[in-house]
């Protein structure tokens, strides 16, 4: 059973079959689905919560009325099918409601409907703290309780439970503003505060899930206290950001830049590359939605219905971007070609955040996993596989990864690797994203250029900088990347000054190297979907082994 409330008050019951028979844009049958319009039943004012359980639909509202409907176990005109959760000294039973009548003392903020040893309950929570537990099959009240003491004065918000554990007893998580003054909220748990931005909260019997805006914060429950570690799963959001160059100002012209300084005799060529990259990092799962592809052409003016969006094949898909961009270069000028990429990448960032904004989690006690439920997807929060770890984890999660998985033979290989990893990502910062999307494309993109050829003209920018384009000439953009070049390169000089300085001879640099590679081997043919991450790391030391042959001259480390 699935059971939806739309804004106008009408309740409805979708009986699902196989869920394997269900995809995005589902449409159900109307003899699969069953309506309630709350109205008819002389129910008015503003619905400020509603929960479900099989057979029971609980509503609370800004009166501080409670109401159960009976949708799914009784029929609309049974005896018992709709009652109010409100006591008094009397019980009002007549042949359609079962009236329980108290005094309303503030509005309902949180319903919470829950199955405890064959007993369907329903917590409810007002706005001043009064908490209530109620039986919906013997419409009876367990506890009336107000939250005081250190909650005085407080606002209450939302409401969560966990598992019962071996001793019966059942978390409950409960979002509350201190002080009306106070923006900020707190979720309280026993002795256990948090305090951010919160949407949603997932507990099991020793664990606690908060959805922030950012991620996913998971605290052990056996030891809760104020300044107790915790695990944080990030979010996406960071990750497209980085894709679609959208976590620097110029992280896009760099694609550009850098491919008209490695095809300076191609130009003709170059803006298909740069169309072929960027529709390769649109298309990359994850990132790529066909209901924020939508919204970003309705941004643009390109107006395609529903049943048009949907029947776009790939390459239907490319070409309709590409008019776009096409479009938009004509009405700007000759030279905003990557003024028009970033443009559009930068739209379709903002829809993809919308169109996928984090609603709530979805955790399966059997298994641990928990998913993350957005407004247009569903996705489970994963660890970062080892080759991930080498590139973005810890020294920690980087020490564990190089003792257990990489074959190295002494502690003095280990921090041969770490270094190598540090000049790695000095090159990758110097560079930015753009040097192995150029590099990839290289394989797939005609005319087809010799590997070796763009590793050379990477190099050479890594020497000389950029070829100028005459649409990037401009002084702050200048500077910024003297202040950038320089730092990095400074880095980098001194990540390579460590290294030598550890390896003491080419001998011990080249076998932790190969041994590097022969793991990115092995996770590659391990983890197909991991193959990205691979390309990236072996891109990252080919280069770095070019740096330093070129540098050779001034690398003083022995032959043996």
């Amino acid at each position: 059973m699935l059971y939806t409330m739309s804004v106008d008050g009408v309740v409805c019951l979708i009986h699902l079959n196989n869920v394997t028979n269900y995809g995005s844009g589902s449409v159900f049958e109307t003899t699969d689905v069953e309506e309630l319009n709350t109205h008819n039943f002389a129910i008015h004012g503003t619905i400020t919560s509603i929960a479900a359980t099989a057979g029971f639909v609980v509503i609370g509202k800004h009166n501080g009325w409670v109401g159960c409907f009976r949708l799914g176990s009784l029929e609309s005109g049974s005896q018992g099918f709709q009652y109010e959760l409100q006591e008094d000294a009397c019980n009002i039973i007549d042949h359609f409601v079962t009236k329980m009548r108290r005094r309303t003392v503030a509005p309902v903020r949180d319903l919470l409907c829950l199955e405890i040893r064959g007993r369907k309950l329903t917590f409810v929570l007002y706005e001043n703290g009064l908490l209530q537990l109620w039986d919906l099959f013997r419409c009876t009240r367990f506890f009336d309780n107000m939250l005081e003491g250190k909650f005085s004065g407080a606002r209450f918000k939302r409401l969560w439970a966990g598992e019962t554990s071996d001793s019966h007893v059942l978390p409950l998580a409960i979002k509350h503003q201190p002080n009306p003054e106070d923006t900020n909220h707190t979720i309280t748990i026993s002795l256990y505060r948090c305090h951010d931005s919160i949407i949603d909260v997932k507990l099991s019997s020793n664990k606690i899930w908060i959805l922030e805006r950012d991620g996913v914060v998971l605290h052990n429950l056996s030891d809760p206290t104020e300044s107790g570690e915790c695990n944080f799963f990030g979010s996406l959001e960071p990750v497209v950001a980085e894709r679609l160059f959208q976590n620097s100002e110029h992280a896009g012209s760099d694609i550009f830049r850098l491919i008209n300084s490695v095809f300076p005799f191609a130009k003709d060529h170059n803006h298909n590359r740069a169309n072929s990259i960027f529709m390769r990092l649109l298309s990359r799962p994850g990132i790529f939605h066909k209901s924020v592809l939508g919204a970003t052409f309705n941004d643009f003016n390109k107006h395609i219905t529903l049943s048009e969006l949907h029947s776009l094949d790939p390459s239907g898909v490319k070409e309709e971007i590409i008019s776009i961009i096409e479009h938009e270069e004509a009405s700007r000028g000759p030279h905003s070609f990557i003024y028009c990429w970033k443009n559009f990448c930068s739209r379709y960032f903002h829809n993809w955040c919308h169109e996928n904004a984090p609603c709530g989690l979805l955790l399966d006690s059997s298994t641990g996993a928990i998913g993350l439920i957005r407004k247009s997807s569903v996705s489970l929060f994963r660890r970062l596989s080892d080759t991930e770890i080498l590139s973005y984890g810890s020294l920690d999660e980087i020490g564990e990864i190089t003792r257990q998985r990489i074959n190295l033979s002494s502690d003095l290989e280990q921090e041969v690797l770490l270094e190598v990893l540090r000049c790695t990502s000095h090159l990758s910062q110097l560079l930015g994203n753009a040097a192995s999307a150029i590099f990839y494309e290289c394989f797939f993109h005609k005319p087809l250029i010799c590997p070796e050829q763009i590793m050379t003209s990477i190099l050479k920018v890594l020497e000389v900088g950029y070829i100028s384009c005459v649409a990037l000439l401009v002084l702050e953009k200048r500077i910024a990347d003297h202040n950038t070049s320089t730092k990095c390169s400074t880095d980098m000089l001194l990540s390579l000054r460590e290294l030598y300085r550890k390896a003491g001879t080419w001998d011990t640099f080249i076998d932790v190297v190969l041994k590097h590679l022969k793991f990115l081997e092995s996770q590659k043919n391990e983890n197909g979907s991991d193959r990205e991450s691979v390309f990236e790391s072996i891109f990252n030391i080919l280069l770095l082994l070019k740096y330093m042959l070129k540098l050779s001259v001034q690398v003083s480390m022995l032959e043996k």
